[in-house]
């Protein structure tokens, strides 16, 4: 899924936070001669989705008594967050 984003006054600013692929082309000015572009830069990112997933993906308790204590350890790995 791509997306062209607007450029509004010159400078680029993306429309939405969804995460996909964007790109725009922004004009490279010199001397403040923003009739005639020096030359034209692409620009291409991808913002992705943050995510959560768990190591082991399913834990399996045994049946206990009432009141025993059971454990079971596991990883959380986070990607793709801002701080």
């Amino acid at each position: 899924m791509s997306k062209t984003e607007k450029l509004h006054e010159n400078l680029y600013s993306p429309i939405s936070e969804e995460p996909g692929q964007y790109d725009a082309l922004l004009k490279v000015i010199l001397n403040g001669n923003f009739d005639k572009p020096y030359q034209y830069l692409q620009v291409l990112a991808e913002y992705k989705a943050p995510k959560l997933w768990f190591d082991p993906l399913a834990i399996v308790l045994t049946p206990v008594p009432l009141l025993t204590e059971v454990s079971a350890e596991f990883t959380l790995f986070a990607a793709q967050f801002t701080q």
